[in-house]
C-alpha cells in the first residue's frame, strides 16, 4: 500500500511539473494556428516547438510559416528541424526556396539536387532546379535534371518543352517528338511551339539551313543563348552560309558575347546584295545608339528591296528622332506598299504621337486606321485615345481610354490608368487624376510609369 502511495505521489509530481509547459506550448501552438501576421505565428510556432520538445515538427512548420515573408528566419527552423531529425522533403524544397529567396543560389541548389539524387519531391525540386540552370545557361546541367523529371513524369508538358527547346539548338530529331508532347497539352502551347515544330520539320538537305531555321524560331521565343548555339552550329557546318552568319552577329549582340560586329560585317561581305543582311546591320547599328550608321544599311536595304514595307518601317524607326520628315515619308512609303497591315499604320500613329508632329495631317488618322483593322487590340484603342487627346477630342478619347482598361490585361493596365491620368489633369478633373495616377504608382512602383505618377502626383497634388 505505501508503495503504490508513492507510486501515485511520484506520478502526481511528474505530472505537476509537465503541465505548465504543457498548457503553455498548447496555448503557443493555438495562437500560431490563429494569428494571421506570418512572422508573429512562426514565433509561435518556434515557441510551441521549444515546450513541446517532443513534435520537432513544429520547427519545420515555423519555417514554413515565415516564408517568404522572412527568408532569413525561415532558413533557422527548417535548420534546427533538420538537426533534430523533423525536416520533410516538403520542407526540403521550401529551405531551398528560402535560400534563393536570400541571394544563396548555391545552398538552394545543394538543397534540390539532395531531393532529386534521393529521387523525393521530383516534380517540385526538378522544376526548380531546371529554372535556375537555365537562367546561368547551364544547359548540360538543365537536360541532365529534365531527363530525370521525365522518367518520374514521362508525360510532363513542361519538362518534355524545356527538353525539347535545348535540343532544338542543334536540331535534334528527339526535339520533335518532345515538342509535339507539349503542344497538345493547350492551344497556348502550341501557339508558342509552332515555330520550333515547323523548323524542325522543315526538309533541308543542307543541315546548315534547319540549324538557322531552329535559331530563329529559338529568338522569337526570347531564348538568344540557345539561338546563338543554333547559328554557331550552322556557320561551323556551312561556313559560307551568309545568313546564318548574320543571324549569329545578331545573337551575339543581343547576349553582349564578343565578335558580333564582325559577324555582321562578314555576313554582309560574303553576300553584299542581301535586303536583310544590311537590315541585320542596321539593327546592330541602331541597338549601339548609332542611329546614322544604321540609316545607311536601312537605306541600302530599301534600295535592294523598295517594295518590302518591312525595310521602309526599319529606315523610319532609324531616322524618327533626327530626321521627322524623312521618318513620315519612309511610313508613309510602307503604308503605300501595304495598306492592310494595322502595323504600319500604327508604327505611324506612334510616331506622331511621341514626336507631337504631324497629329493632325496623319497621326489620328493613322490610329482609325489601325484601330479599324485591330478593333480588339488595346494598345491600339489606347494609342488612338492618345491622338483624340492630343487633337483635343477629350470627351472621345476619355471613352476609347476606358475601353482600352476594360479589353486589356490586368499585366497592362497601369498604362491605360497613366494615360486616363494625364487626360484629367489636362481637362482639370483634379480627383479622377489622382486616382488614376496612384493606381498607376500603385500597379507599377518601379517602372517607369510608376515613376511619372510619382513625379506627376508630388507636383500637382503634395
Amino acid at each position: 500500500m505505501k508503495k503504490l502511495s508513492r507510486a501515485l505521489i511520484l506520478l502526481l509530481l511528474v505530472t505537476l511539473v509537465a503541465a505548465p509547459p504543457l498548457v503553455s506550448g498548447s496555448a503557443n501552438l493555438a495562437r500560431a494556428e490563429s494569428t494571421p501576421e506570418k512572422r508573429e505565428a512562426s514565433s509561435y510556432y518556434e515557441a510551441a516547438a521549444r515546450l513541446l520538445f517532443w513534435h520537432p515538427e513544429l520547427y519545420e512548420k515555423a519555417g514554413q510559416t515565415a516564408f517568404p515573408v522572412d527568408p532569413q528566419r525561415a532558413i533557422g527552423m527548417f535548420l534546427i528541424a533538420r538537426g533534430k531529425g523533423a525536416l520533410t522533403p516538403g520542407g526540403q524544397v521550401t529551405l531551398g526556396d528560402a535560400h534563393l529567396a536570400s541571394g544563396e543560389l548555391d545552398k538552394a541548389i545543394r538543397e534540390w539536387e539532395s531531393l532529386l539524387n534521393e529521387k523525393q519531391e521530383t516534380g517540385k525540386a526538378a522544376p526548380r532546379l531546371a529554372r535556375e540552370y537555365h537562367a546561368q545557361a547551364q544547359y548540360e546541367a538543365e537536360a541532365r535534371v529534365l531527363h530525370l523529371w521525365l522518367e518520374s513524369e514521362p508525360l510532363n508538358a513542361e519538362a518534355s518543352e524545356q527538353l525539347g527547346l535545348l535540343l532544338t539548338a542543334s536540331a535534334a530529331s528527339e526535339a520533335l517528338p518532345l515538342l509535339e508532347l507539349a503542344a497538345a497539352s493547350s492551344p497556348g502551347t502550341a501557339s508558342r511551339l509552332n515555330g520550333l515544330i515547323s523548323a524542325l520539320k522543315t526538309p533541308a538537305e543542307d543541315p546548315a539551313y534547319r540549324l538557322a531555321l531552329c535559331g530563329q524560331a529559338l529568338a522569337r521565343l526570347g531564348e538568344w543563348q540557345l539561338a546563338q548555339q543554333a547559328f554557331a552550329r550552322a556557320v561551323n557546318a556551312n561556313p559560307q552560309y551568309a545568313a546564318a552568319w548574320g543571324w549569329l552577329g545578331l545573337a551575339r549582340q543581343q547576349n553582349h558575347a564578343a565578335n558580333a560586329l564582325e559577324a555582321l560585317e562578314y555576313a554582309n561581305q560574303l553576300d553584299g546584295k542581301s535586303a536583310p543582311l544590311h537590315a541585320m546591320l542596321g539593327t546592330y547599328w541602331l541597338r549601339a545608339e548609332q542611329p546614322q550608321k544604321a540609316r545607311l544599311e536601312f537605306e541600302t536595304a530599301t534600295r535592294l528591296e523598295p517594295a518590302n514595307p518591312a525595310w521602309w518601317l526599319a529606315l523610319a524607326g532609324a531616322v524618327s528622332r533626327s530626321d521627322l520628315a524623312s521618318a513620315l515619308e519612309a511610313y508613309l512609303q510602307a503604308i503605300r506598299l501595304a495598306p492592310q497591315e494595322a502595323e504600319s499604320w500604327y508604327a505611324l500613329a506612334a510616331f506622331c504621337v511621341e514626336n507631337n508632329a504631324y497629329l493632325e495631317e496623319y497621326g489620328l488618322d493613322a490610329a482609325l486606321h489601325a484601330y479599324a483593322l485591330d478593333p480588339k487590340n488595346p494598345a491600339y484603342m489606347d494609342l488612338l485615345a492618345r491622338a483624340q487627346m492630343g487633337s483635343g477630342q477629350t470627351e472621345a478619347a476619355e471613352v476609347m481610354f476606358k475601353n482600352a482598361l476594360a479589353a486589356g490585361t490586368p499585366e497592362t493596365a497601369f498604362i491605360h490608368h497613366f494615360h486616363l491620368g494625364l487626360l484629367y489633369l489636362q481637362i482639370g478633373r483634379e480627383a479622377q487624376a489622382k486616382d488614376k495616377l496612384q493606381q498607376t504608382l500603385k500597379l507599377d512602383p518601379q517602372g517607369p510609369y510608376g515613376k511619372q505618377a510619382k513625379t506627376l502626383l508630388e507636383r500637382y497634388f503634395p
